[in-house]
């Protein structure tokens, strides 16, 4: 943890728990930065699982799921969690065509019955989230962008 001082407030930095806070001047003791620091810890569970959840439905993906349609190049990008933990976004990366895109898509979330039951049992879940499976086109976005500022530096064009 770590803050910077100014006139009237202290601004702090958590690096455990990737928050900022500012504080007051009158409560600038590091007792109470510390304990607003710690105080979001369960306000963070959602991303936890969420963690968890990408491992292990990319073990899932590596050997026990099945289906013909899922792509050998199908990655778990990113998980969001929405904070009551009733529901999973689960963004997966795709590396080949648009028809093969969708076919994975469409198996994952006929497998998603089988994916939750999987995930309450290693995770212990009480009640496994909702899976809904979403495309991941940031990389090919990515790309996109890096070609437009490739095509912006060269002077020629």
């Amino acid at each position: 943890m770590c803050w910077v001082e100014t006139s009237s407030t202290i601004i702090l930095k958590c690096y455990e728990r990737r928050r900022y806070a500012v504080i007051p001047r009158s409560r600038s003791d590091e007792e109470s930065a510390s304990r607003l620091c710690h105080m979001t810890v369960a306000g963070h569970r959602h991303e936890r699982i969420g963690g968890e959840i990408r491992q292990e439905i990319t073990a899932m993906l590596a050997g026990e799921l099945k289906d013909p349609r899922l792509s050998v190049f199908a990655t778990i990008s990113e998980v969001r969690m929405a904070p009551d933990l009733k529901q999973a976004r689960v963004y997966v990366s795709v590396m080949g065509p648009e028809n093969e895109q969708r076919d994975t898509i469409k198996a994952l979330t006929a497998a998603a019955g089988f994916i939750r039951h999987e995930l309450s049992e290693r995770l212990q879940l009480r009640r496994s989230p909702e899976l809904i499976f979403v495309l991941d086109r940031s990389e090919a976005y990515a790309q996109r962008i890096n070609e437009l500022l490739r095509r912006a530096k060269s002077p020629g064009t």
